[in-house]
């Protein structure tokens, strides 16, 4: 197993192997060099060592393909990506088990018209846009929570997501919006929370 700290080019070009050794030998350095960092992250937030195991395989699958389909940057900084990959699916995990997610403090920062923002108050608030966000689906909700939490550029979305351009990211997003807004102003809860 690699006992120093390799370039993140040499790491990519190793996982794009066609030899099983040094692709072997890659995912091993990439286990010695992440995993405790994404440890680290998910049992601050709820898991377990079980769920560590899970998420971290998974991540790692998922970075080792984009690796393979050529879909990273020359420039990626292995570590950091790698640790977003986990975080988000860690995110998700969390949304589908009905877990209270720390994303409810901040929804407030999805652009929605004036005017329902103000309407938007107190707890009732982020119940009821974390309500809409899960009835978007999981494309939706994965593409705002990149944008508007991880703060991922287009660009980085492409990669992470397998859109074929920065244009086709930019109108699933828009497309989300909108489909998120028209639940919000259609929805009976929030007509009702509206008169009081």
């Amino acid at each position: 197993m690699p006992s120093k700290q390799l370039a993140d080019s040499l790491v990519i070009q190793g996982l794009k192997s066609e030899k099983e050794q040094e692709k072997d030998a890659m995912l091993e350095y990439l286990y010695e060099r992440c995993y405790d960092t994404v440890a680290g992250y998910i049992l601050k937030n709820k898991g377990t060592r079980a769920d560590i195991k899970d998420i971290f395989h998974d991540g790692l699958i998922a970075f080792y393909m984009m690796a393979r389909q050529n879909k990273l940057d020359k420039e990626v900084r292995v570590e950091a990506y790698l640790f977003t990959i986990c975080r988000n699916r860690w995110t998700r995990h969390l949304k589908k088990q009905s877990e209270q997610v720390a994303l409810s403090e901040r929804l407030h920062t999805i652009p929605m018209d004036p005017e329902q923002m103000t309407n938007l108050l107190g707890e009732e608030r982020s119940e009821l846009i974390d309500k809409v966000l899960k009835s978007l689906g999981d494309e939706c909700y994965e593409l705002l929570v990149h944008y508007y939490f991880d703060r991922m550029r287009f660009k980085q979305i492409v990669k992470v997501m397998s859109y074929s351009s920065e244009q086709v990211a930019k109108n699933k997003k828009s497309a989300c919006m909108k489909k998120m807004r028209e639940k919000v102003l259609n929805s009976p809860y929030y007509k009702n929370f509206l008169k009081h």
